[in-house]
């Protein structure tokens, strides 16, 4: 059995006040927790564009949204899954 590498792209932007994780170009983007706190209504969309590429939301990170008190609401797109129940009951607490 060959073995062969997998490179994988990630950068961490920041898009409309959403923070996420980009990975492969054109491929994938994960909505990660932004240092500078979220509130308000925060929608997240099915697609984002950076420098000119598309990406599909496809994932919100477990911690995402943990202590942001400020939220009052979060709208998650159709692609988008929750790896676990904490990114958003932990903002709440």
């Amino acid at each position: 059995m060959m073995l062969l590498p997998v490179t994988v792209y990630a950068e961490e932007v920041e898009i409309d006040g959403i923070k996420y994780r980009l990975i492969n170009k054109g491929s994938f983007a994960e909505v990660i927790q932004n240092p500078d706190g979220y509130s308000g209504d925060v929608v997240i969309p099915d697609i984002v564009n950076y420098n000119g590429i598309d990406y599909t939301v496809n994932n919100i990170d477990n911690n995402a949204f943990r202590f942001h008190s400020d939220l009052t609401s979060i709208r998650i797109s159709n692609n988008a899954r929750i790896q676990l129940a904490s990114a958003i009951a932990l903002s709440i607490v």
